[in-house]
Order: structure tokens, then C-alpha cells, then sequence
């Protein structure tokens, strides 16, 4: 897909992954309607946008309301012109056990990760398919396809978006709308200084999400189906598939180190 004068939906924009890659679809030549619930950090991401040439529309919405979802469409449409490409980037992370999540969190994480996902893409389909074009971006996780202990609740909500990912393609083919699922590492965004402590100790990779940024808009040119980021990730999310019980010794360690921190953080 070339990018060039595409109309963008980017969800969750104004955070650490989202506003990079606002910024690297910019730098294709993509207009871009940038949509958080905070627009103070909105304002930023779209100056450095409009600096590449490219019309930017912000959007303050709730994406877990239909009324939230109403207005980005409505607005991106007024300002820009039917969606080309929907980047379903939002998502909340919640990091401690099971047992200490509460309704309240969950409902959250499910919301927003999941729900607001699928209401969206149907919300941009129907147009989309009528002119045989276009495409849905789903930022999953690589926690989608590993599921660490005291992530059990955020690997549920990625994996759920993988498997709604993996059937919509299918679902899709032959009427010229694509579907994208990205899967990243741990990112070096807003996390707390203590998550970064955890995360040296465990071994455990983070990229830029500058990279991250990047490799979406090039993985929408290439119209990829499924992207994982990162070795030995890939590796592991085969060895999960193919030896489980191997996966689950090789997390032992792993599993004290994030008991210990899940209570710190």
C-alpha cells in the first residue's frame, strides 16, 4: 500500500508507541487523524506530524464509548476523507497477580483493549469494503502469544486481539481490505523506573518506539499479515507453541523475580 495522502486513524497517539508511529506514517506522506483521551499530549504529536507536510486532525474521544467512536469517525471523515487505514494502537497494561486485579481493572484493560478494538474496525469496515480498500492495524503484543505470570489479564486481552485478528483477515479476503497484527517487545515508553529495574534483571528486551514506529508503516506498505518483533521472542513464541511444558520451567526463575516486583510496582 503506498501511504502517501492515505487517511490515517491512530489510536492512542498521544503515548509513547502511538505518537511514533503518528510520526512515522507522517513521514510517508499520510494525513493523519491523531485520537487520545489526553490533548495536551495530542498537541505535541500533532506539531511534529504537520511538520512533515501532512494534514493532522486531533481528536479527543473515548474509544470504549459509542459515542467516542461516533465522533472519530465523523471527524476524520469532515477533516480528511473516508479512512484508508485504521491503526488500532490504545491499550492499557496492568501489571501485578490475578488475585489482586480488581473488576475494575479488568473491565478496563477488556474495554479498551478488546472491545474498543472490534467497535472500531466495524465502525471503518463497511466503507472500507464498499470502495475495496483498505487496511486494520492491530497493535498486539508479544505477550499475546507468551503469556508471563502477573500479565495473565493484558496476555488475555493481546491474545484475544491476535485470534479476532487472524479471523477477520480470512473473513476479509478477496474484498481488498487487508489486516495487519504487530506484536512488539516491552517498549521503553512511560513505564516506572522500578518496571525498568525488573525488566534488566529478567534479561528481558525492550525496544524504541521509535523502531516500533517504523516497522509499522513499513509492515502497512508491505500489506504483512503478521509481524513479531524481536529475537529470540519469535523463538520463544514457537517453542511456547511447540513445548510448553519447556516454556514453563524456562519461566520459573522469571515467575520470582516478577512476584517480587509486582508488588513494587
Amino acid at each position: 500500500m503506498v501511504l502517501k495522502d492515505k487517511q490515517v486513524v491512530i489510536t492512542g497517539a498521544g503515548g509513547g508507541i502511538g505518537s511514533q508511529i503518528a510520526l512515522a506514517f507522517a513521514r510517508k506522506g499520510a494525513n493523519l487523524a491523531l485520537v487520545d483521551r489526553n490533548t495536551e499530549r495530542l498537541a505535541g504529536v500533532a506539531s511534529s506530524c504537520r511538520a512533515e507536510g501532512v494534514k493532522v486532525k486531533t481528536i479527543s474521544a473515548d474509544i470504549t464509548t459509542a459515542e467516542g467512536r461516533t465522533r472519530i469517525i465523523n471527524e476524520t471523515e469532515s477533516a480528511l476523507g473516508p479512512v484508508d487505514v485504521l491503526v488500532n494502537n490504545a491499550g492499557i497494561m496492568v501489571f501485578k497477580s490475578v488475585l489482586e486485579h480488581t473488576e475494575e481493572d479488568i473491565l478496563n484493560t477488556l474495554m479498551v483493549n478488546v472491545f474498543a478494538v472490534i467497535r472500531l474496525t466495524q465502525a471503518v469496515l463497511p466503507r472500507m469494503i464498499e470502495r475495496s480498500s483498505g487496511r486494520i492495524v492491530n497493535i498486539g503484543s508479544v505477550f499475546g502469544s507468551l503469556s508471563f505470570p502477573y500479565f495473565s489479564i493484558y496476555s488475555a486481552s493481546k491474545s484475544a486481539i491476535k485470534g479476532f485478528s487472524e479471523g477477520l483477515r480470512r473473513e476479509l479476503d478477496g474484498t481488498g481490505v487487508g489486516v495487519t497484527y504487530i506484536a512488539p517487545r516491552g517498549t521503553r515508553t512511560s513505564q516506572s523506573a522500578t518496571f525498568f529495574e525488573m525488566a534488566k534483571k529478567m534479561g528481558m528486551n525492550l525496544d524504541d518506539p521509535e523502531k516500533v514506529g517504523a516497522i509499522v508503516a513499513r509492515s502497512v506498505e508491505k500489506e504483512a499479515n503478521e509481524v513479531f518483533i524481536g529475537m529470540p521472542e519469535r523463538l520463544f513464541v514457537l517453542m511456547n507453541k511447540l513445548m510448553p511444558s519447556a516454556v514453563d520451567k524456562g519461566l520459573r526463575k522469571q515467575a520470582k523475580i516478577l512476584a517480587e516486583y509486582s508488588l513494587k510496582c
